[in-house]
């Protein structure tokens, strides 16, 4: 028992990657503006305007704004 509570972050680590891998579970990507303002707002910050809010972060992905990537980044959980 000692042994288990004195690795006990290693074993659920270990049991989490075998569902993951036992079930072939691979992390999503949210990428469409609708998907990343639904995260960010029940996550991050409240966004009282999704329609809006929606139609802005479409508008910088099309322009490439780095914006959209920054919030892509956050939502993701990509570090550069």
């Amino acid at each position: 028992m000692r042994l288990y509570i004195n690795r006990a972050a290693d074993v659920n680590e270990a049991i989490a990657k075998g569902v993951v891998e036992g079930f072939d579970l691979e992390k999503q990507i949210l990428s469409e503006a609708d998907e990343i303002t639904w995260e960010l707002n029940h996550t991050y910050f409240p966004i009282n305007d999704f329609k809006s809010f929606i139609s802005a972060l479409e508008e910088t992905k099309k322009n490439n704004s780095s914006l959209y990537w920054g919030y892509y980044k956050l939502v993701n959980k990509i570090k550069d």
